[in-house]
């Protein structure tokens, strides 16, 4: 078990940086399963789950680095950053981790710093594990209230606050409305495979899954993508593909 838990947050450590150059983040995630022999184990799924999360949350959690160190992540190195971003998310942001779990993460990321880093650099990125650890970051700056409600750049919030008001519609009642997790959209390759068939293997492989509305190829999954979906990714069975381009194809057909 040992291990796999060392596997486990490897493979993390490995997804989230190495995603900021592999794209989509679901060809760094099958590398990083691969990598660390991960595939068909139990922990697939959670090392999905984990990292799709820390991308969508990537700014807020810079945030809370900056505002908890006062260091700039992005001026560090690629996988010196992505161990903060993932201890940062963990501890600051995540609610479904126990704390063992979280301890376990904590301790596999210093042991990675430990193995890959001279003494001095290593020592350095702990202390800053040991401050986002250590301590729950609040929100002080108006800027980061709005960052940590709607995970949205204050920018972003702005803008949509005078759009909002010209419209006399409810931005709040919207921004809560894009906070709710939105399905992965793939086209089935009917040259592979009919798209019922597909619906049918991954629904007795335990996933939520349903028809797209407009396109006769689509299919909607939800929640986090273990290794059956990276499988017929990989294959070719399943391309990641919005709907619309898929039913504009579909009409310039007919």
């Amino acid at each position: 078990m040992v291990s796999l838990w060392k596997k486990y947050v490897y493979a993390i450590i490995y997804a989230v940086s190495m995603g900021e150059k592999i794209k989509p983040v679901q060809e760094s995630i099958r590398r990083s399963l691969n990598k660390y022999h991960l595939s068909s184990s139990k922990f697939d799924r959670k090392v999905s789950g984990l990292v799709y999360n820390i991308f969508r949350n990537q700014g807020l959690i810079d945030q809370i680095i900056y505002s908890m160190t006062k260091i700039n992540v992005k001026e560090l190195d690629l996988f010196m950053r992505g161990i903060l971003r993932i201890i940062a998310y963990i501890y600051q942001l995540d609610k479904l981790s126990g704390s063992e779990t979280k301890k376990t993460i904590r301790k596999y990321c210093i042991k990675y710093l430990f193995e890959k880093y001279p003494l001095d650099k290593a020592v350095e990125i702990k202390n800053y594990i040991t401050i986002l650890s250590s301590s729950k970051w609040i929100p002080v700056l108006d800027e980061e209230k709005i960052m940590l409600k709607y995970k949205v750049s204050p920018e972003l919030y702005r803008a949509l606050y005078k759009a909002f008001k010209l419209l006399e519609e409810d931005l709040e009642a919207f921004l809560i409305e894009t906070l709710k997790p939105l399905p992965h959209v793939f086209r089935v390759n009917s040259l592979k495979a009919s798209r019922d068939a597909i619906i049918k293997y991954l629904r007795d492989s335990g996933y939520s899954v349903e028809k797209g509305k407009y396109s006769n190829q689509a299919i909607k999954i939800y929640g986090s993508l273990g290794k059956e979906v990276l499988r017929l990714v990989e294959t070719g069975i399943l391309i990641p593909q919005d709907e619309s381009s898929m039913v504009a194809v579909e009409l310039l057909d007919l």
